[in-house]
């Protein structure tokens, strides 16, 4: 009888142990990750969500903010989805990390930037550290201005451009061509890994209907830059949704949230974002 009490009570003090291990890891991996760890539990959440037929409500103005908008030739940028945060670059080293400037004019979302220069600091790590930022937010007047001397084969027109919402950057090397060079080698394979997409990327330029460019880098967050990197299958439920959205004569303010990418998903697509989830869990807590 003692004997048995006593193996229950090795037992219990065990299961205590391990139950407090795991909450000081949980903490510490929330402590670290910061807003990655919470976009990769907003996924979960909306997948639960969905799952349980619950309606997801959005007001009007969460319509249009966001990491995830939608902007190109038939999507324009709203006011609601410039980031709040932009801010001059120039002057700051904290927002630049090892990254050269282009001209001190450049202004970029202060949490993107953040997030750059810590994907910049790995890069360093592996001997790749000759960054060039060339070009970041541009308001409409900016954007106007640019169209109008460089033209439609170089920039899109004011109100069309990701650059309007102070999520995206140009990013170049001083050391060649950015399709060639290193940095943009090194770019890439790895900035999924800290929320970043190349926005426009070679094998894509049927979903996104731009050609290659190799220095345009995009903030998405995670989970979604790795699923983006991993599968065709999250390229066209990202970037086609809208279309589709378009064709069944929905309200156009459905088209620029992740809800309404939520909304469009099947149960295939579903099953396949569960099992994708742990994989990404494991890359955000490599970073």
């Amino acid at each position: 009888m003692k004997s048995g009490m006593k193996r229950w009570g090795v037992i219990t003090v065990i299961v205590a142990l391990l139950v407090a291990a795991a909450v000081f890891k949980l903490a510490d991996q929330r402590s670290v990750l910061g807003d990655h760890y919470e976009l990769a539990d907003g996924l979960i959440q909306e997948i639960a969500l969905r799952n349980s037929r619950e309606a997801l409500r959005v007001t009007e103005e969460e319509r249009y903010e966001g990491d995830l908008l939608l902007v190109n030739s038939d999507y324009p940028a709203r006011p609601q989805g410039t980031k709040p945060d932009i801010v001059e670059l120039f002057g700051h080293p904290e927002l630049t990390g090892r990254a050269a400037l282009l001209d001190s004019s450049i202004r970029l979302s202060r949490s993107v930037a953040l997030k750059f220069v810590v994907m910049l600091d790995a890069a360093a790590a592996d001997g790749v550290e000759h960054f060039l930022i060339s070009s970041g937010y541009r308001d409409q007047a900016e954007q106007g201005q640019l169209y109008k001397e460089k033209g439609a084969d170089y920039a899109l027109p004011p109100g069309r451009s990701e650059h309007q919402l102070g999520l995206a950057l140009d990013v170049g090397s001083t050391e060649g061509k950015m399709g060639e060079a290193d940095e943009g080698k090194w770019l890439e394979e790895n900035a999924a890994r800290y929320g970043f997409v190349l926005r426009y990327p070679a094998d894509k330029t049927e979903i996104t209907g731009i050609s290659f460019e190799p220095w345009h880098f995009r903030y998405v967050g995670l989970p979604h830059s790795v699923l983006m990197k991993k599968t065709i299958w999250y390229w066209k439920s990202m970037w086609s949704c809208w279309r589709r959205k378009r064709r069944s004569r929905l309200p156009s303010a459905a088209a620029n949230t992740r809800s309404a990418i939520m909304d469009r998903m099947n149960s295939r697509s579903l099953k396949y974002l569960k099992t994708a989830i742990t994989p990404s869990r494991a890359i955000i807590a490599a970073v």
